[in-house]
């Protein structure tokens, strides 16, 4: 037989071998076998795909027609893939087999239980014989034993049974409670019946356990394909809240002593994981919604679980990246500061968008001590004096603060800025007669009392800063030459001088200096500086000093001879010699004279004049 002899036409939902039966049928023909055995094909799925174009031929039928009715391993169509095609029995709805008069491509698929038309159970065995209705059967709509299949009755089929057959094939499903996820696009399509079996495969519901997933997606039966289907439909009723109860279910009942979140959540984790490029974005997001609000800590390191997340999540590592901080440094600040309460209750391990963003904009309004230097423009050691006068305040923080090496605010920094800026007496001036800010405080560096004072005076706003506009940074500021050196002069008199410094500036032995404090000719006070005793002596005593002393080893040298020829010559006009200290025997050392007792001494103008001269450095 070249062709058959009733041209009957495929129809569009129909499968390959049902209507290779029909035709069979209609030709007196036993069974599919009956009707190709002459073209030398086999009857099964892979030998009728290798004939497609020859059984086009025969039954007289466009070749795209039965292509998109077979059952292959890359389907047009996304019902009749290999991997879940029924081999030998065959399910069908008696309502559509008596209605329509042919079997659908549908009800080949492993996963399709149900009707969605007539919303009941298909049926596989017959109802007079109870044996399997094979495909391999010499009549389409007959039992082998002669039983009209349409004639079956079928039971009502369950929801999750109705829900699986639309989504499957290609219908808008009726049933409440069930979520829409899988129905956009073609290449989802092709994966929502792979989605049920893997979580048909490891899921247990209500289990801690998690057995031996299923290795194949061939049932033998359809009530085995039923009772699968309950367990897999079982986290995706009330979507998505039972679908997060079931996440936070195997949470806490996982093994927690394995790291990694596979681990706790068991193989079921691995096969949805395989299912999550692209498709399902509503699954996508519950299971992330889920695992954010309950995971308790453990595997803090695992990747996976950001992947899955919501944008509004972020994990610890790039939160702290994100921050520019420790990891150990944030662990710690979520687990111990007060705002970070929600963050501590629900995972230590994620942080939302929103609070990342908090904690950033926290982190930067404090500041080091360099970042300061930058803003301002300051040298270190006049940020310090600025410090010192109460200008900026140096924080305190808490052992647990992001920011703890941060001692400044920026509103701190700006409150300063502000301050001296407010200051400014706008006045325009040449470089001869101003001075900067920076360069101030290095000119002075070498004496801490008119350094002190030329701060403070800055803090009070009595210094201000002459700029013609107001600059960017502090460390432009610019100041009178004169005012300053007015605040200099009347420093220089309150400055604090130790016996050692004193003698450095003048020459004067150290220990002459403290003889002579002890003795009343020099005012000062005995102290401690860094544990040791110290006299201390002001310049303002200093100067009161010299106006009544003369040093006799100074006279000495501006007479061009010695101090004890100076000393004999004095107490022969009858002017008495103080101050002076034994350092040996008949060594004597720090000898003084009184100014009054030399002018009243009898000396001649031009050798009065003589004790008038300016002190040079010499050694008394």
């Amino acid at each position: 037989m070249q062709t058959v002899f009733n041209v009957l036409p495929i129809q569009t939902d129909e499968s390959l071998a049902c209507y290779l039966l029909r035709v069979a049928t209609s030709e007196s023909v036993p069974g599919i076998r009956g009707l190709v055995g002459h073209l030398d094909c086999g009857v099964s799925n892979a030998a009728l795909n290798r004939s497609i174009e020859r059984l086009a031929d025969f039954t007289r039928q466009p070749v795209a027609a039965l292509q998109a009715a077979q059952v292959c391993l890359h389907p047009t169509q996304r019902t009749l893939r290999e991997k879940f095609a029924r081999m030998s029995r065959h399910a069908y709805c008696p309502h559509c087999v008596s209605e329509y008069g042919y079997f659908r491509s549908a009800w080949r698929h492993g996963l399709v239980t149900a009707c969605t038309s007539h919303r009941c159970q298909l049926v596989d065995t017959c109802s007079a014989c109870s044996k399997p209705v094979e495909l391999s059967r010499a009549n389409l709509l007959f039992c082998d034993c002669g039983q009209e299949l349409a004639a079956t009755q079928a039971p009502p089929a369950e929801s999750a049974a109705l829900w699986v057959a639309a989504a499957i094939g290609g219908e808008v499903s009726q049933e409440q409670d069930w979520p829409d996820f899988g129905n956009t696009t073609t290449e989802q399509w092709r994966t929502f019946d792979e989605l049920i079996f893997l979580f048909g495969s490891y899921n247990q519901s209500g289990s801690a356990e998690i057995t031996q997933p299923r290795r194949t997606a061939k049932f033998s039966s359809v009530s085995e394909a039923r009772d699968f289907l309950k367990t897999a439909c079982a986290s995706f009723v009330s979507f998505p809240q039972g679908f997060e109860s079931e996440v936070k279910h195997r949470l806490e009942h996982g093994d927690k002593r394995k790291a990694g979140l596979a681990n706790r959540l068991g193989a079921w984790f691995r096969a949805f994981r395989s299912l999550t490029e692209g498709a399902y974005p509503e699954l996508r997001a519950a299971f992330a919604r889920s695992v954010a609000s309950n995971f308790d800590g453990h595997d803090s390191k695992n990747a996976w679980i950001y992947e899955l997340a919501p944008a509004r999540y972020l994990s610890l590592t790039d939160a702290a990246s994100k921050l520019g901080v420790k990891t150990s440094r944030l662990r710690v600040m979520l687990m111990h500061m007060p705002s970070a309460a929600p963050v501590k209750e629900n995972s230590f391990n994620t942080v939302t968008q929103e609070q990342c963003d908090e904690l950033k904009q926290y982190v930067d309004s404090a500041l080091n001590f360099s970042q300061v230097i930058d803003i301002t423009g300051l040298t270190e050691s006049v940020l310090r004096q600025l410090i010192r006068v109460g200008l900026l305040p140096k924080r305190e923080r808490q052992a647990w603060d992001l920011s703890l090496y941060k001692p400044f605010d920026r509103a701190d920094v700006q409150a300063m800025q502000c301050a001296l800026f407010g200051y400014i007496e706008a006045d325009d001036r040449t470089d001869l007669q101003t001075v900067s800010i920076n360069d101030l405080n290095k000119r002075m560096a070498t004496n801490k009392a008119v350094l002190d004072e030329v701060f403070e005076q800055l803090a009070q706003g009595s210094l201000k800063a002459v700029n013609a506009n107001i600059p960017t940074k502090l460390g432009d500021l610019q100041f009178d030459r004169e005012q300053v050196r007015l605040i200099v002069g009347n420093s220089h008199d309150v400055a604090m001088l130790t016996a050692e410094q004193l003698s450095r500036m003048t020459g004067w032995k150290s220990e002459s200096i403290r003889h002579w404090v002890k003795s009343g000719l020099l005012v000062g006070e005995e102290g401690q500086l860094r544990g040791r005793p110290v006299y201390w002596v002001s310049m303002r005593a200093v100067h009161q000093f010299m106006r009544d002393y003369k040093v006799v080893s100074e006279l000495a040298g501006h007479l061009g001879t010695s101090p004890k020829a100076v000393s004999e010559r004095l107490k022969a006009l009858g002017v008495p010699i103080l101050g002076t200290m034994q350092v040996a025997p008949g060594v004597m050392r720090g000898g003084l004279v009184a100014v009054k007792d030399i002018l009243f001494s009898g000396l001649s103008p031009k050798q009065a004049q003589l004790f008038d001269l300016p002190s040079k450095p010499t050694r008394s």
